[in-house]
């Protein structure tokens, strides 16, 4: 079982994440297509992409100068409803390196119960679309990337790996996290909602080992940092203690698979003050795994 604690972070016990980027890119020539965070683009090479923060923002592609990319889908930012117009709320992203292509979900909330919709898009614009399913049973709150100081527990899109395994949609709800799997390849629902971790998570990411980690959306003290972690059916174990992981004071954080790397980032960005942190996947999964070793979590 998992336990709750409170470490000072002075101790030294706890294994420090090295953050490989911090993608605190220049803004936009035109500032108001920054709707939530920034992330790392296709090229590797200074671009980025602006994920939405609400259902009404857009997905924005810029170059490495700020300029904003408009081929073909880009044109006027990625809008929930070009995935399908049925959609009215976005599921977080992940970029999947090995395909060259981020995997998108969009969510029509007014089925009952609710229809997940499937797409990827690549650097030249081209929508694809995956396919859709409707779930059996609702996640027991509505689905929302939405990750903000008001907003408990955002929706994120995971696989295995890189080019490795279904979508999985991952949803924390209170003191509980809940998953469905969908078929990488048509969409169709594999496993319906279910419950995987009792434990207070936002948008959990998991390693290769089976441990699920999630940033709080606190600090303690101003100081260190909320994390919690745990292993698949297992209560989470939360520590305050200072990792290197992000702080963000002020909008909660969640944890996404970006470009063959783990990105933890806040719900907003504002000229840089939430510049999300990147890390190899080898570095954040070693280090994950020694954090749920030392609070006694078993996966």
């Amino acid at each position: 079982m998992g336990r709750s604690l409170s470490v000072d972070k002075t101790v030294g016990a706890y294994p420090v994440f090295k953050a490989d980027d911090t993608y605190q890119k220049p803004l936009p020539a035109v500032a108001s297509g920054i709707d939530g965070t920034i992330v790392g683009g296709f090229s590797n090479d200074g671009d980025y992409i602006a994920l939405p923060m609400l259902a009404a923002d857009t997905f924005d592609y810029f170059d490495n100068t700020g300029t904003q990319i408009v081929t073909s889908a880009w044109s006027g930012g990625l809008a929930v409803t070009d995935i399908d117009a049925a959609c009215d709320t976005w599921v977080g992203p992940m970029y999947d390196a090995a395909a060259g292509l981020i995997y998108l979900c969009g969510v029509d909330t007014t089925t009952t119960p609710d229809t997940f919709y499937f797409a990827s898009i690549n650097a030249a614009g081209t929508l694809t679309n995956i396919g859709n399913a409707q779930v059996t049973t609702d996640f027991a709150n509505p689905v929302t990337f939405n990750k903000s100081a008001v907003q408990p527990g955002a929706v994120c899109l995971y696989r295995t790996a890189d080019g490795e395994g279904n979508f999985f949609v991952r949803a924390a709800v209170t003191g509980l996290v809940e998953e469905a799997e969908f078929n990488i390849s048509t969409g169709a629902l594999v496993t319906d909602t279910a419950t995987i971790i009792a434990g207070h998570f936002g948008c959990p990411y998991k390693t290769a080992n089976g441990t699920y980690i999630n940033i709080g959306n606190h600090t303690v003290g101003n100081s260190v940092l909320a994390v919690n972690v745990a292993g698949s059916g297992t209560a989470g174990a939360y520590m305050a203690v200072d990792t290197g992981l992000p702080t963000f004071n002020t909008n909660a954080p969640y944890t996404l698979q970006w470009g063959g790397r783990i990105v933890c980032a806040s719900g907003i960005y504002v000229n840089g003050a939430y510049g999300p942190r990147a890390f190899t996947v080898a570095e954040f999964d070693s280090k994950v795994d020694a954090l749920a070793k030392a609070l006694g979590v078993s996966v």
